[in-house]
């Protein structure tokens, strides 16, 4: 009945097959506590194994649906150059390392086993650049 401070991916439906755990912030965990109440009084499963979003004729939402929910989100938003949903993973990526400055803690949220790869996934600013020259002179 409580949602979980750490999720545990099982292997075989992450990328590459790597499980491992996730960990929900505070807010997150209260939103989806708000969101499993509103779906208990709904009449909606709120199994452990139940789909969290289902779609018009009560089946689980596809990867693909999503995908087309993003882009039109993004579109009312009006955001002209849309980005995909894995611009996700990198934003997530940049904000762990902005917020710590610790690549291997950020290594272990984004769950890559080389640190080489989460270097990949985090950007730096042009305002950060300059900051850091600064601070350096």
């Amino acid at each position: 009945g409580n949602i979980r401070h750490r999720v545990a991916l099982v292997a075989e439906n992450t990328k590459g097959g790597v499980g491992g755990d996730v960990v929900l912030p505070e807010g997150l965990r209260w939103k989806v506590s708000q969101y499993r109440t509103w779906c208990s009084r709904g009449g909606f499963s709120i199994d452990g194994d139940a789909p969290m979003f289902i779609s018009r004729i009560s089946r689980r939402i596809s990867i693909r649906r999503v995908q087309q929910v993003w882009k039109a989100a993004q579109a009312k938003a009006g955001i002209d150059r849309p980005y995909r949903m894995h611009a996700l993973r990198h934003y997530f990526a940049t904000t762990v390392y902005s917020v710590t400055k610790d690549i291997r803690l950020t290594q272990v949220a984004m769950r890559h086993q080389s640190v080489s790869s989460t270097m990949v996934y985090t950007h730096v600013s042009n305002a950060a650049v300059e900051k850091a020259v600064e601070r350096a002179f």
